[in-house]
């Protein structure tokens, strides 16, 4: 890492420590920078960065200095290389994301029992609509329809709408009722992870009364869910990922390999799992779930000494291309 200081009143040795202060910052952004960005909301990514850059670079007690010396007259710079523990400096970021309530939510598919009658039918697009704008309001992704991209929970619904008809003071009245249920699942181990149970009726045009049924309700069942997914989404997991190449011969897979080993922080115990003419497949475990390596390495494929692009991920399996 190469590390710069600003030389004021001819002061070496002050600059000289900045640069060296620059350049451990600059090995731990590097280090930590797309796993910080693949677990925290858009809009906290720079506040977290800055503390947790700042927090980790105490946790680089050795060195090697390669190379120093001024620059110009007014800058004083250094080449080294940082022996970081990837360990610790990972349980510190997570602490202070998870802490402060910086964390991204999940993504989610939602999918639906068949619905019997017009009623349920005309219910379900509206508890549908409502339930995917309260879910993107807690900040969970919406995952629709086909998608190169898994969600790591399955939201599966049940909707139901009833019309009754009544007589009041000469009067027909049409009551709609609205019942919906559902349960969350985890989409690799299908644990039941949350459920809820909600109804309600109201008079009135069954358009009218539904979108209005459906906008409680959603907003109510998102609320359960958010509160019942906080736990496990935040708790300290290891999942078994798979990591799928086609068509790379054996110098840019080793290059892929030593992209993998050294840069992506949270892998570990990477080996080649199968390999079949020029397609390839590695197993290894991964500290989070595997959207988040999905968005890590969606972030570090931007580097240009990075040798892959990501493509996209079914289930616990990563699909990767060369650059």
């Amino acid at each position: 890492m190469l590390g710069l200081g600003a030389i004021v009143d001819n002061d070496v040795a002050n600059a000289r420590q900045s640069a060296i202060e620059d350049a451990k910052r600059l090995a731990v952004e590097q280090l930590l920078g797309s796993f910080i960005q693949a677990r925290t909301k858009t809009e906290n990514f720079m506040l977290a960065s800055e503390q947790v850059f700042s927090s980790s670079t105490g946790r680089i007690d050795k060195f090697d200095i390669i190379e120093e010396g001024k620059l110009d007259d007014a800058t004083y710079q250094v080449k080294l290389i940082a022996y970081v523990n990837s360990e610790a400096i990972t349980k510190d970021a997570l602490a202070l994301i998870n802490n402060n309530q910086w964390s991204k939510k999940p993504r989610v598919k939602i999918k639906y029992s068949p619905q019997s009658n017009t009623a349920s039918k005309q219910a379900k697009g509206h508890f549908h609509q409502a339930i995917s704008a309260s879910l993107r309001k807690e900040g969970f992704l919406i995952v629709e329809g086909q998608s190169n991209l898994d969600a790591s929970f399955e939201l599966h619904v049940t909707v139901i709408g009833d019309q009754q008809a009544s007589e009041f003071q000469g009067m027909q009245i049409q009551t709609n009722l609205l019942n919906v249920d559902g349960v969350l699942l985890n989409s690799y181990t299908k644990d039941e992870l949350s459920s809820f149970a909600f109804s309600n009726k109201k008079a009135g045009s069954p358009s009218s009364a539904y979108r209005s049924l459906a906008k409680e309700l959603g907003k109510r069942a998102a609320q359960k869910l958010t509160l019942d997914t906080k736990v496990v989404w935040l708790s300290k997991l290891e999942t078994p990922v798979t990591l799928s190449f086609k068509s790379v011969n054996p110098a840019q897979i080793k290059k892929i390999e030593s992209n993998l080993q050294e840069a992506v922080i949270g892998l570990s115990a990477l080996k080649t799992e199968s390999q079949i003419n020029n397609n390839y497949e590695f197993s290894a475990s991964y500290a989070g779930w595997p959207e988040q390596l999905y968005d890590q390495l969606t972030q570090l494929s931007i580097r240009d000494d990075i040798a892959f692009n990501v493509v996209g991920f079914k289930q616990a399996n990563l699909q990767l291309a060369v650059k």
